[in-house]
């Protein structure tokens, strides 16, 4: 991992995003699926969003960080 992936990884992700957009927020769930330990395919994390899109959604609106949602998507089939 990067210096940059890391920082994005550990501090980006750890906070809600005031403005992003719901797509943009499903595009860092999917970055920081391929980035954690389970190291998903990009094809592996786009599964796992178009399978969890109406939790990703619910968690958006709750303002969660994308970690917490990441946490959750990734988890679930493992």
């Amino acid at each position: 991992m990067t210096e940059k992936e890391y920082k994005f990884f550990t501090v980006t992700c750890e906070s809600y995003i005031e403005g992003q957009s719901f797509e943009e927020y499903k595009e860092y769930i999917h970055k920081w699926l391929m980035l954690s330990d389970w190291h998903y395919t990009s094809e592996q994390a786009a599964e796992l969003i178009t399978k969890k899109l109406d939790f990703i959604e619910d968690s958006y609106i709750r303002k969660e960080s994308v970690s917490e949602a990441a946490v959750v998507v990734g988890y679930c089939c493992g």
